[in-house]
């Protein structure tokens, strides 16, 4: 059966249930930086929240993961049942919490393991942020790296999703 839409949620059990929790466990070694929030319109007229960071590893290499969140619900006022960001302008967000079960997402990051074991598939789960990953041409006779064919999530969303969740917007 083919998933149409995926959630946090639906990602983070493939990306588990595929190759174990080891990117959680070394997203620990992760800092996320300069996380940055947009309100932006799909086409069919739904409200979006694209949030952005920055990802720090322990060698000092910096990668760029991001989460586009739809159907978000925004509020005109800040209230206690909502959370409040800025956005790249300094204007107030207010949106409700994300649910990591039933808010359907898109990703992206710009580290390898991202774009060599899940952009494709996330492609076809319609969960990729961004531009398709170019075709591959096999030149080895190693492996497939995700020989199941399993959409997911690399260390840095992982780490970006801890944060989200400690400012409560998950």
């Amino acid at each position: 059966m083919l998933i149409i839409e995926m959630t946090l949620y639906q990602l983070d059990r493939s990306t588990r249930n595929t190759f174990g929790d080891g990117r959680d466990f070394r997203s620990n070694e992760i800092q996320v930086r300069d996380i940055s929030y947009s309100r932006t319109s799909a086409p069919n007229g739904n409200q979006q929240l694209m949030v952005q960071s920055e990802a720090i590893g322990s060698t000092g290499k910096r990668y760029n993961p991001t989460i586009l969140y739809n159907k978000v619900q925004f509020e005109e006022q800040d209230t206690p049942q909502n959370i409040t960001v800025q956005d790249e302008s300094g204007r107030p967000l207010h949106i409700n919490a994300q649910s990591a079960k039933s808010s359907d997402v898109k990703v992206c990051c710009d580290c390898l393991d991202f774009y060599w074991r899940f952009a494709t598939w996330n492609l076809k789960h319609k969960s990729l942020l961004g531009n398709p990953p170019k075709p591959y041409v096999k030149t080895t006779d190693r492996p497939p790296v995700n020989p199941e064919q399993k959409a997911g999530v690399c260390k840095h969303l992982y780490k970006l999703v801890k944060q989200l969740q400690a400012q409560r917007i998950m």
